[in-house]
């Protein structure tokens, strides 16, 4: 369920993140929801009952979507404190949406590639959706991995697919915080959506930043066309960069008193 919302949580995390580093006198205990933008940014989709693949577990009503859409949402509807909406998952009833204690941001900025994105970086953390390959990406926080972390003290940096039975799952959104070098290899240090025990320090991963990949097909070999889609040309393990930009004070207070004439 996590990787079908993760897009929801990269957005939430990152609007606090430029809130409270754009703004000093921000209290930072405040939390925005992410279960705001999962139940309201596209109710179409949100009323798809979906089958969940992991025994043991019902199904569900989350969705796929991403951080263009997740700001968008944002923009035009603003977003409720975490306090007002905390994150239940999916189910099938959605509670009514007060238009008050609202949080809107002014846009969004793209970046087209990592190089743009890690100077940005030094600034504030950026959006990015980050290929994942099983059983790599799950190891991280596994125990296997936590074994090695106890005696390291290091994190494992994620490099995609380190084998012939690696499995490409798609894309999730993960946030980039800083970038550093271990044993001489570039990697940018990333939160994940997979919560606090996930990986190490907090839900933390790191991610090579020298790894680029290539679908190169063996000849007689059918085309994969999913994998093909993503990696038809040689591809990093992060893309599609973004972060938000805010409001000033005065203009996110007409914002919000706009928005609740309009929902009278």
């Amino acid at each position: 369920m996590l990787l079908d919302v993760c897009w929801a949580i990269v957005v939430s995390e990152l609007i606090r993140a430029v809130r409270l580093i754009e703004n000093p006198n921000q209290d930072p205990k405040i939390r925005y929801s992410p279960q705001d933008l999962i139940d309201f940014s596209d109710p179409v989709k949100r009323r798809e009952k979906k089958e969940e693949k992991e025994k043991g577990k019902g199904d569900h009503f989350c969705y796929t979507s991403n951080l263009t859409n997740g700001f968008k949402y944002v923009m035009k509807h603003g977003i409720q404190l975490e306090d007002d909406r905390t994150f239940s998952g999916c189910a099938e009833e959605v509670p009514d949406r007060p238009s008050t204690r609202l949080t809107f941001i002014k846009d969004y900025v793209k970046l087209d590639t990592i190089q743009e994105a890690l100077i940005h970086l030094e600034h504030r953390p950026i959006g990015a959706a980050l290929a994942l390959f099983h059983p790599e990406y799950k190891d991280i926080g596994g125990k296997a991995s936590k074994f090695i972390f106890f005696f390291s003290s290091k994190f494992i940096i994620y490099r995609g697919p380190m084998n012939h039975k690696s499995t490409f799952c798609g894309l999730h959104a993960v946030s980039l915080v800083r970038v550093g070098e271990e044993n001489g290899e570039k990697y940018v240090l990333a939160r994940s959506s997979h919560g606090d025990k996930f990986g190490c320090e907090g839900g933390y991963i790191k991610i090579s930043l020298e790894v680029m990949l290539a679908y190169i097909p063996i000849a007689g070999e059918r085309i994969n066309k999913y994998i093909e889609k993503y990696f038809g040309k040689p591809r990093y393990l992060l893309r599609r960069f973004s972060y938000p930009r805010l409001l000033t004070e005065e203009e996110e207070e007409i914002k919000r008193n706009m928005y609740q004439d309009k929902d009278k």
